[in-house]
């Protein structure tokens, strides 16, 4: 494990969205070095002559905010809180930690996504689910990666300058990260990186406004039942959100009202078109599942980013 003492990771605002990725894993790298078993990776901050005291602010602050949060009783939990914090590994895994503390309550251990912001109800988003069928829209529903090669298919050619593989394959590889899985992929990548971006940000925008249309002449076209049964799995989770203005931990979790969805579905555009379906939840609050490309657009990674918009922000953090 690389030591890293960026503390302005902690203290500055954050950077323009090309960082987002790179500054967030290293925050979550720092919060698990710092519950290391290891004592040389611990002492490797804490024991730093300059931001030794800095850096044992933060593991307390972290541990401190969890506490408070899960309230186990003084008497049995005088002291820290957390025994090990292990970052999950894997795709798969759809959190960021897992907490094992020295309450016997949590003795399964406690599901952590951290995230840097005032709280949770004010992220961009806290799921994201690939554009596949079945996730948010109905399984006998066009994908938008399948509506994409059907219809922009010819002009994400002339971009990459490069012949589409069959369907098959390339729905195979769209939803991964590895921009050489496949010559197209990479031609993407290298258009996105060059004068060719306005393009594909043209086209991205074209194709996600007309998937949405062609969504909307479809009865029914949400999958309540799977769509809910994602939001469920959040249930489960922590969020620990970073206040880089009050320099403290937010620990929260969505009730079941936040995630169980209610009324009406609807599409919302923003400024280049149609690219939110919009779900009503028990609260009287939105969800919204914005359509967007996580690696490049029309690169790799449609997905939709799910987020919670509540009308008092305020109401909710302490």
């Amino acid at each position: 494990m690389a030591f890293s003492d960026n503390r302005e990771l902690f203290e500055s605002a954050p950077r323009d969205k090309a960082h987002n990725d790179a500054d967030n894993g290293a925050r979550e790298d720092i919060i698990r070095d710092l519950f290391s078993p290891d004592e040389k990776v611990r002492d490797s901050y804490f024991k730093h002559k300059v931001n030794g005291e800095f850096w044992k602010g933060i593991r307390k602050g972290f541990d401190d905010a969890l506490k408070a949060f899960r309230s186990p009783p003084p008497s049995k939990i005088p002291g820290s809180y957390i025994s090990s914090l292990e970052k999950a590994a894997g795709r798969g895994q759809r959190f960021d930690y897992l907490a094992k503390t020295l309450w016997a309550d949590d003795s399964s251990g406690l599901k952590l996504e951290f995230k840097r912001g005032q709280s949770i109800f004010d992220q961009p988003q806290f799921l994201a689910l690939y554009a596949k069928r079945g996730k948010v829209t109905h399984q006998d529903v066009l994908s938008y990666p399948e509506f994409l090669l059907d219809n922009f298919g010819g002009e994400l050619e002339k971009i990459a300058k490069s012949k589409l593989p069959v369907q098959t394959e390339y729905l195979r590889h769209v939803f991964g990260t590895k921009y050489s899985a496949m010559p197209i992929f990479l031609s993407l990548y290298n258009a996105s990186k060059s004068g060719s971006r306005t393009s594909l940000l043209d086209l991205q925008y074209r194709s996600i406004d007309s998937y949405l249309k062609f969504l909307s002449t479809k009865n029914n076209f949400t999958d309540s039942v799977a769509f809910q049964n994602e939001l469920n799995s959040q249930l489960e989770k922590f969020f620990v959100s970073w206040d880089t203005s009050k320099q403290k931990f937010n620990v929260e979790q969505f009730t079941h009202d936040d995630i169980t969805l209610k009324g009406k579905v609807s599409l919302k555009a923003g400024r280049n078109g149609l690219n939110v379906i919009e779900f009503e939840n028990l609260a009287g609050n939105k969800i919204e599942a914005l359509l967007r490309w996580k690696n490049g657009p029309c690169v790799l990674g449609p997905a939709w980013q799910i987020s919670l918009k509540v009308g008092s922000l305020q109401s909710r953090v302490k």
